[in-house]
């Protein structure tokens, strides 16, 4: 018997919020680690030789890029956080457990795509080509039908009236 159940309370951990477990957004995280490594690579180093032009940036073009692929990586990892505070499973596969409506969730519906999709922005910005951007572009459609909106559907059923007052303050994306 634990300290509580012989006191008479329930602990939260009883029923109300099932013990967080660890991220499994391990793919997630490969990619901006991925973006990141091949942008610092491609910005003039004084300690590198000279580049070849296709993957020479200007500094302008560099910080755009690290800042889009750091801050999609950042997004990514503060939207994975605040479902595991809140017991949630990370997999879209698993039922929610929770309407999670707080952290990145507060700004947008899907911060973990939005995350993903400037990852690969920055990526076609450090690249600087239009094939790049149009994989972003193609890939942020993609995610939109195929999952964003399976997963509406997905919290509208389960959370009903608590979900339609979310997502009536809360756009999609941004």
């Amino acid at each position: 018997m634990t300290g509580g159940a012989s006191q008479g309370r329930a602990t939260v951990a009883d029923d109300t919020r099932p013990a967080a477990r660890p991220s499994v957004t391990p793919l997630l995280w490969l990619l901006p680690a991925m973006a990141l490594q091949a942008t610092l690579a491609a910005l003039p180093s004084p300690l590198s030789g000279p580049l070849p032009a296709a993957f020479e940036l200007s500094l302008v073009q560099g910080l755009a890029a690290l800042a889009l692929i750091a801050g999609g990586g950042g997004l990514i990892r503060a939207a994975a956080h605040e479902l595991d505070w809140n017991a949630t499973p990370v997999c879209v596969d698993e039922p929610a457990r929770a309407l999670v409506v707080t952290g990145p969730f507060r700004l947008g519906r899907h911060p973990m795509y939005l995350g993903a999709v400037a990852v690969l922005a920055g990526t076609a910005t450090a690249l600087g080509a239009p094939v790049a951007a149009g994989v972003a572009a193609g890939y942020a459609a993609w995610i939109d039908l195929r999952h964003a909106r399976r997963e509406d559907a997905a919290l509208h059923a389960r959370f009903g009236p608590a979900w339609r007052a979310y997502a009536a303050r809360t756009r999609r994306w941004l």
